[in-house]
């Protein structure tokens, strides 16, 4: 597939590049191994957990659990943010993919550690921050020719799915060089991180997620986002690769005491996967004849990142909570084997018997915003604050009612809408006036159906936001009028504006924005109906309890 000749504006570019002189050797690594330690969370903080990870320096973590001492090439505090991680992590690489290298960053730790957030955030995720830089690199000269794609799938129970693709079964196969290929991968030519967010945004929506005793919405399949350079002069010749892995919860089933048959069986291949990975990585620091990648799809379609002109960036998630010590040693021990492996055997793992503290770090007063740090500059100044909200478990964070990209602006569109005379806000629960230290009586058995709709509420809420998610990158994509035969989203004539004077295609434009617009407020409807029944159900409760103590 070929690019257009139109190029976009270096000034809609954000460039986090400096290049001046060459890479410090530390980032020329072949594998550099890091380590990321998240903040507690509300939740935790609620429960009075002990923040037991300490960063004393910056290669050096501790686990005071007992005291264990640890060294890697880099290690970030619950201070750093994802932009100026992103800088001693993913940026260096970027240089590298337009030298004609494979570059690789993949996050590894238990579910709700903070993996998919600092990999695959849709605002500020290492990949996001990556294609910026991409981008403002490919304006240059010396790389007119070149031309940028993008992948997405995943690896569930050791089936690949592409996700750019109604979830399509691929194949990875070997070819006469012994390089690997995902035979029907689909890849999507963009322009502009503006094109690769709704490219993930669609891709997203599609990955397999379950409900886990650590996260209401954990990633239980490891998904691999991959952008491209492939050489317009060398018949589409890949030239370089940058792959964004986020593995799915390094922890065990039977650790977080889940008896169901299909969760179990995912942990099993998920676990097996990140063995054969520890494996391969092992059999190449040794020399061995053969490395056995085939042991696990991941480790298949992770061979070209592993060997020849490749390096590989493994960022390490690790939570501070007492009760997760024993996963976030895990994690460790895991991840300093890897290191070992590298050639940087025997300075890791010091285990101290004496727990005195060592200076750990004092977080009274920590904001949490800094973490998570700001809205990107690219974004919209109207919308609401990106933060997390307070009870962020990690793994997972999406504003569900947030469109990423606002389309209205890049679409020519004639249906208005008239606000309805039944969108009324639903009215507010009369809250109890009782003062705090008067006895209030519940039934308590009332209080359980409560809870158990409750829970069925946020069910649906939750089905709901995946329902507009779905919604919205489907239209943006332009995924119901169908893929290009290159399938490239330059070939969809509203994405530059171009109106050739074809009604028939506007008219089908305009069809397809009334059918979002009609099925957003259908989802919409129901989100509000489900709300209002519960805040019902709690008027009624409060009304019991009110006509119980005036009997009284």
């Amino acid at each position: 597939m070929r690019r257009r000749n139109s190029i976009a504006a270096p000034a809609k570019q954000t460039a986090r590049l400096s290049y001046q002189g060459p890479i410090g050797n530390e980032f020329e690594a072949k594998i550099r191994v890091c380590v990321r330690k998240r903040p507690l969370n509300s939740r935790e903080l609620n429960r009075g957990e002990t923040d037991i990870v300490q960063a004393t320096g910056r290669r050096s973590v501790t686990v005071h659990e007992p005291k264990h001492h640890f060294i890697f090439d880099e290690v970030f505090d619950e201070t750093v943010t994802n932009d100026e991680m992103y800088q001693r992590t993913a940026q260096p690489l970027v240089r590298f993919i337009f030298q004609g290298g494979n570059a690789t960053c993949f996050a590894y730790g238990q579910t709700g550690s903070g993996k998919t957030y600092t990999m695959l955030d849709p605002r500020n995720g290492l990949y996001v921050l990556a294609a910026s830089d991409i981008f403002a690199m490919h304006t240059q000269p010396e790389y007119q020719h070149l031309t940028v794609l993008v992948s997405f799938y995943e690896i569930y129970q050791s089936q690949l799915y592409d996700l750019l693709n109604n979830r399509k079964k691929l194949h990875a196969r070997e070819d006469h060089r012994q390089q690997v290929c995902i035979s029907g991968l689909r890849e999507i030519e963009i322009e502009n991180v503006v094109d690769l967010m709704e490219v993930f945004e669609f891709g997203n929506s599609e990955r397999s997620t379950g409900s886990t005793g650590a996260n209401a919405d954990s990633s239980r399949s490891h998904a691999i986002l991959q952008i491209m350079l492939k050489d317009d002069r060398d018949n589409d010749r890949l030239h370089g690769k940058f792959s964004f892995i986020d593995l799915a919860g390094s922890e065990r089933g039977a650790d977080r005491g889940e008896s169901d048959k299909q969760t179990r069986m995912e942990g099993s291949e998920i676990n097996k996967s990140l063995l054969a990975l520890k494996e391969c990585i092992r059999a190449l620091d040794m020399d061995k004849k053969h490395t056995p990648f085939r042991q696990s799809k991941l480790t298949q379609v992770l061979k070209d990142s592993l060997v020849g002109n490749s390096r590989t960036c493994m960022i390490a998630t690790v939570t501070p909570n007492i009760s997760n010590s024993e996963h976030s040693l895990n994690t460790l021990r895991y991840t300093d084997r890897v290191k070992a492996i590298k050639g940087e055997r025997g300075t890791s793992d010091c285990r101290d018997t004496d727990s005195a503290n060592t200076g750990q770090g004092d977080d009274e007063g920590y904001d949490d915003a800094h973490y998570y740090g700001e809205p990107d500059d690219w974004d919209d100044g109207d919308r609401a604050s990106h933060d997390p909200p307070e009870d962020y478990d990690g793994d997972l964070y999406y504003d569900c009612e947030q469109d990423t990209i606002d389309t209205a602006q890049r679409r020519p569109t004639s249906y208005r809408t008239q606000p309805s005379p039944n969108a009324m806000e639903p009215p507010v629960a009369q809250r109890s006036t009782a003062a705090p230290s008067q006895k209030v009586y519940f039934d308590l058995a009332e209080i359980d159906e409560f809870v158990k709709q409750h829970r069925l509420q946020i069910r649906e809420t939750s089905d709901y936001c995946k329902l507009e998610t779905r919604l919205v990158a489907s239209y943006t994509l332009g995924a119901s009028s169908g893929p290009s035969p290159q399938g490239s989203l330059r070939s969809h004539k509203y994405y530059e504006g171009d109106n050739d004077g074809d009604d028939a295609k506007v008219l089908a434009q305009m069809h397809s924005a009334v059918s979002y617009l009609e099925q957003l407020d259908e989802i919409l409807d129901k989100k509000q109906n489900a709300v209002v029944q519960l805040r019902n159900s709690i008027r009624q409760l409060v009304y019991s309890q009110s006509q119980s103590q005036n009997r009284q």
